[in-house]
């Protein structure tokens, strides 16, 4: 079921994503070689999520990479409506 609260959208959208991506990952349907293309894929996986997830009249999905938080570079920052998460990627 799909959740009412922007707040708990968002965290299923970003579970769901990670899910998805690890799976494919682990199958190896997606190769990822560096922190760049691992961003490149969980936020097209995230934004579509996202974009189906908005079940609200007049409700937006938006993406931001890279994005300078209080002198810090956040990777990904999910914005759902009025509500914000930011993910920061490290690969090892």
């Amino acid at each position: 079921m799909i959740p009412i609260d922007q707040y708990s959208r968002l965290q299923q959208i970003i579970d769901l994503a990670w899910e998805i991506l690890f799976e494919r990952i682990v199958s190896s349907k997606q190769i990822i070689n560096k922190e760049s293309s691992l961003q490149l894929h969980l936020s097209k996986l995230i934004f579509d999520l996202g974009n189906t997830y908005c079940i609200e009249p007049n409700e937006r999905f938006e993406i931001e990479m890279e994005t300078n938080y209080e002198k810090k570079s956040i990777d990904i920052v999910c914005i759902l409506g009025e509500t914000k998460a930011a993910i920061e990627l490290n690969v090892l």
